[in-house]
């Protein structure tokens, strides 16, 4: 669990929110499903956790349920999550489900 909510302080700190101040952030991204053939633009909004019990953790728009995710809301105590810095993207896996979050902003490829 703590190195998933490292992961996520880590992104949300290089995509520039800052954590101390500002509740949420939303933001557009493209999700990549990396068990199967789904991919699409979905909005993620992060909670930098700083009133909450639960850390910081995302909840994405219901589109996310039309690529077969059973939540919208995903937290490190109950889903793993790993950052890549050099590509600029989140990994979020749980039980029956693994994808990606990157192209935040929907900057180009």
């Amino acid at each position: 669990m703590i190195s998933s909510i490292q992961a996520l302080k880590e992104c949300m700190d290089d995509l520039g929110m800052d954590r101390n101040n500002e509740a949420f952030y939303n933001i557009d991204a493209y999700y990549n499903d990396l068990t199967r053939p789904a991919q699409g633009n979905t909005v993620v909004t992060f909670f930098s956790g700083q009133h909450s019990t639960f850390g910081p953790h995302i909840i994405l728009d219901e589109t996310i349920r039309s690529f077969g995710v059973p939540f919208t809301e995903f937290k490190p105590k109950y889903q793993e999550f790993s950052y890549d810095s050099s590509n600029k993207r989140l990994e979020i896996q749980g039980v029956g489900y693994e994808f990606e979050l990157g192209r935040f902003g929907l900057e180009p490829k």
